[in-house]
């Protein structure tokens, strides 16, 4: 039998290596979607997968079953178990993976509670795997009862020659402790930073940004330290985002700057003023507005406040205290009177008894025959966020019915968005109080909205 020749043998191995390699990245895309700890378990399924896990470009710690029922747990010991448990569990994967690997990730994140100073050095290893292995999204969060800063972001790091800093796209720090000159060693050293956001930390008292950053998205949730934000030349910025108690803000050339949040932790009509006054430079040129009253002193909402018109404006989030109903509705008015092209309106309720049961809480009937309507010929959406069977929120969705000459959907949702994202801080309570929201408004709302109209329940 004829050897084959030369060349179509090679042909042939090459066509081999190009089926192994197709192969093996259609096993690496099918192990990214898996979640981290499932993708991890896949080594014992032969000898040939031992190692397929570790080319996944993404390293999502999700805690996920772990911290149901934390909040409501009360032996200590048990708490400090499980935060145990999730340190060696990351530190025992990032060992397996090794600092031979030299795959770049796209994804890092970690996120647990009540994260103390023993575990430093090790969460130090992890930053320092990430940026050795340019990673593009950087996700730190660590919280706590007491909301003190127990892990703090290390500076050595942004100097070390061996992590490279210049591919970070996204950097998302949560109870991590940072003062302004890290901040800005950070800013300096991500070239490429177009989104970053640092909540619940402590030591910041100033945020400057100025110059020509490729930032887009910036937010500062929650700083009880922070005094003062700077923004200034920012070419890129889109979305700024501040809550927390009334602080300096000046916002200067942000051409490209079309969505805020200023929600201002204050009982005066700060609330409403300085998120105007100032974004003077650029409220005008607003699509998004967020903004927080429920803060405001019951007679604060009778006073006589500037709303400027902001024709450009399509979408308005606004947390009300639904049981102060006929003063938030005037306010509400007035809102809509200023904003004549909106078309989303996002209403997120706060209640004086939240836990109460009594649907008639803190109710005064409204006199609707001294009502003056004014029609809005723009609105077309309506959510209710933290929506209870209460008469004070079925007030609000009435009159925005009367209101909105072309509302085409509403939508409710019983969930409070101040819970964080894993459910973690959900206590039994809330999950009932909810499940009595969705009932009541499938049951008894919905009666009351006209059929023209799509009723939506989350």
């Amino acid at each position: 039998m004829e050897t084959p020749p030369r060349t179509k043998r090679r042909s042939l191995v090459f066509g081999d290596q190009e089926h192994r390699r197709s192969i093996d990245e259609n096993v690496g895309m099918i192990l990214s979607r898996l979640p981290l700890k499932d993708a991890v378990v896949t080594s014992s399924v032969c000898k040939g997968w031992r190692s397929k896990w570790t080319a996944i470009d993404s390293l999502d710690f999700d805690p996920g079953e772990t911290l149901r029922g934390y909040w409501d747990e009360a032996d200590r010991e048990v708490k400090h178990s499980k935060t145990r448990s999730y340190v060696d569990w990351v530190t025992h994967v990032l060992r397996q993976l090794g600092d031979d690997n030299d795959r770049a990730l796209k994804l890092f994140r970690v996120f647990f509670f009540e994260i103390d100073k023993r575990f430093t050095s090790e969460i130090d290893a992890w930053v320092q795997f990430a940026m050795r292995r340019r990673v593009q999204v950087l996700i730190l969060g660590f919280l706590s009862y007491t909301g003190d800063n127990s892990y703090t972001f290390p500076r050595q790091l942004i100097h070390d020659d061996g992590c490279c800093f210049e591919y970070l796209k996204t950097l998302e720090l949560e109870g991590v402790d940072v003062t302004e000159d890290v901040l800005g060693e950070l800013l300096c050293s991500c070239p490429n930073l177009e989104r970053l956001l640092v909540r619940f930390t402590r030591s910041l008292v100033k945020v400057a940004l100025i110059g020509p950053l490729l930032l887009k998205s910036l937010a500062m949730d929650c700083n009880m330290g922070l005094k003062a934000i700077e923004i200034r030349n920012a070419p890129h910025l889109a979305s700024f985002s501040y809550s927390g108690f009334p602080i300096h803000v000046v916002v200067e050339n942000v051409p490209l700057l079309s969505e805020v949040c200023l929600s201002y932790l204050s009982n005066t009509k700060d609330c409403i003023r300085l998120p105007f006054t100032q974004l003077s430079s650029c409220v005008s040129q607003l699509h998004t507005l967020m903004m927080d009253i429920h803060h405001m002193d019951f007679n604060v909402y009778y006073e006589n406040h500037a709303i400027p018109e902001l024709p450009n404006l399509k979408r308005f989030e606004l947390v009300v205290y639904v049981d102060v109903c006929m003063q938030s509705l005037l306010l509400l008015t007035s809102f809509l009177k200023a904003f004549p092209h909106l078309c989303t309106l996002v209403l997120k309720l706060e209640f004086i008894d939240p836990f109460s049961c009594d649907p008639r809480t803190s109710f005064i009937e409204r006199h609707r025959k001294n009502d003056v309507i004014c029609p809005h010929h723009g609105l077309e959406v309506l959510e209710i966020v933290r929506y209870r069977h209460r008469l004070n929120a079925d007030e609000h969705v009435r009159h925005v019915i009367e209101t909105a000459i072309a509302l085409k959907k509403i939508v409710i949702n019983p969930v409070h968005w101040h819970f964080h994202h894993t459910g973690a801080d959900k206590r039994i309570h809330d999950v009932k109080q909810e499940e009595i929201a969705r009932n009541a408004a499938l049951n008894i709302l919905k009666k009351q909205v006209p059929s023209t109209i799509e009723f939506v329940v989350l």
